[in-house]
């Protein structure tokens, strides 16, 4: 089969592999989308740990049933199923309260185990879900990236979400500004620096964008909140500058969350948390229920993906791969179609 294989440091190509076997409880999937993730372009271009070659990339994706391996009872061939990227391993502490995006014993597509940029890929039955009725792959392959949008927009229940600003209209943080719109009712502004990118923000109910180029995105924060501040922050860049003005234009008692990883280390002044009551949570990923709901909502045309994804062809993997790397305009996301 053909799979986009990252062979080595800095270097990608299409390559011919052995198509897997499902093992017991697994099922052979037929890809039909697969995203191509921020994280996985990011790892690429700093060469981070985290994904070490050589390793077939790919955890955004959806498909059709093939074949099962043994002990397999509820999916048969022919299926169109959705995928979750976390496998978990449904013993663990954090497994057992539900937490299943936590378990410190996950295994990710593309990351510990084979991804889905490929002709096929085999996948734990226990993470395929039916893929809803009528549903287009591409939207399919975005379940994902969607869900991780809701699980962001529901962590701290306790808070009134009022209003909600996102820095990033990136993929991931036009879900979540999505999510916020939709579970909890939120008015919500979008930062970025793409002018293209938060036309697409607006197209997708942003209430306000504004051009981090142009303008203090944290005064622009408190002008959109009000004097009081933004009841929580979703920073889906995740630079240390961003992070700092997420926690600048919060309310007191309001919340941040980081779910965005471009820089790890930063300078903190903890008076600025401690002493408003602030709130700083990080996010990961999505529980098992909320990539359920990420699905229904795309389904019900409640979270949508908006333009600036890319449909290519598993020929054109590597391309896209390297144009997403150096986005032009509104490219959003690169979804191959082997």
């Amino acid at each position: 089969m053909k799979a986009l294989l990252y062979k080595d440091w800095e270097l990608l190509e299409l390559a011919d592999l052995p198509c897997p076997e499902p093992q017991a409880g697994e099922a052979l999937i037929r890809v039909e989308a697969c995203g191509i993730c921020g994280s996985e372009i990011e790892c690429f271009l700093k060469r981070l740990p985290r994904r070490r070659p050589p390793l077939v990339l790919g955890h955004e994706f959806c498909g059709r049933v093939e074949r099962v391996g043994a002990g397999v009872t509820t999916l048969r061939p022919g299926d169109a199923v959705i995928a979750n990227s976390v496998v978990p391993c449904r013993a663990c502490p954090a497994c057992r309260r539900g937490d299943t995006n936590l378990c410190p014993e996950r295994r990710l597509f593309g990351m510990h185990r084979p991804g889905a940029c490929a002709e096929y890929v085999a996948a734990p039955a226990s993470v395929l879900y039916q893929r809803p009725k009528g549903m287009d792959p591409v939207l399919g392959a975005l379940v994902e990236p969607a869900a991780n949008g809701v699980h962001a927009a529901r962590l701290l229940p306790h808070l009134e979400k009022r209003s909600v600003f996102v820095f990033g209209a990136g993929v991931i943080g036009l879900m979540c500004a999505q999510a916020a719109r939709a579970l909890c009712g939120a008015r919500v502004a979008v930062a970025d620096v793409s002018a293209e990118r938060l036309a697409i923000a607006r197209e997708l109910g942003a209430e306000r964008t504004v051009n981090a180029r142009q303008e203090d995105a944290a005064k622009a924060g408190l002008d959109f909140a009000g004097e009081d501040g933004v009841d929580y922050v979703i920073d889906a860049v995740g630079s240390a500058a961003t992070k700092a003005q997420a926690l600048a234009m919060l309310r007191p008692g309001g919340g941040a969350c980081w779910i965005g990883l471009h820089e790890d280390a930063m300078t903190l002044a903890t008076y600025g948390i401690t002493l408003p009551q602030k709130t700083v949570i990080g996010s990961y990923a999505a529980t098992e229920e909320e990539f359920l709901l990420a699905a229904q909502l795309l389904a019900e045309g409640r979270m949508r993906p908006g333009a600036g994804v890319r449909r290519f062809p598993l020929a054109e993997a590597v391309a896209a791969f390297h144009r997403l790397a150096r986005p032009q305009g509104a490219d959003l996301k690169a979804v191959v179609i082997p």
